[in-house]
């Protein structure tokens, strides 16, 4: 599976570590990607990694074979941490470039092969006339 995923990253304030929070400094794991096989849980990935823009993931083998897979923002207080979150930060992500299987390459012989029958095809077509136009009536007048 491979996906590229923007985000700001999931900043917040632990209050046990501070009294007052002035500042979220604290990072979190905000982004998760789960991965299903006939509706069974299989992997897991959290992430958090604030980028200006995509980063791709090329997830291995414990996203291989899956048929299903959601990609989420989870919440500090999903996760059981305690303190102030930034809504902004912490609640939205940019997705794209998601690939759950490689298809298999057409073989180059075939694939070409096609292409030059479908020239052929296409040149033998477009070359012919209907018959009418292809057979001009000219008629003279004579002058005398």
């Amino acid at each position: 599976m491979r996906i590229a995923i923007a985000s700001p990253g999931g900043f917040y304030c632990d209050t046990t570590l501070r009294l007052e929070c002035s500042s979220f400094e604290d990072l979190y794991p905000n982004v998760w990607i789960t991965g299903f096989l006939d509706d069974r849980l299989v992997s897991t990935l959290a992430l958090s990694r604030p980028t200006d823009g995509f980063e791709t993931f090329v997830l291995g083998d414990a996203f291989a074979g899956i048929d299903r897979s959601t990609v989420a923002v989870r919440s500090i207080y999903e996760l059981g941490l305690t303190g102030e979150v930034d809504v902004y930060y912490a609640g939205h992500f940019g997705i794209d470039d998601v690939v759950l299987r490689d298809l298999p390459a057409v073989p180059a012989p075939v694939s070409m092969l096609s292409f030059g029958i479908g020239l052929l095809l296409v040149a033998r077509i477009g070359g012919r006339r209907p018959v009418a136009a292809r057979t001009r009536r000219t008629s003279r007048i004579r002058a005398t």
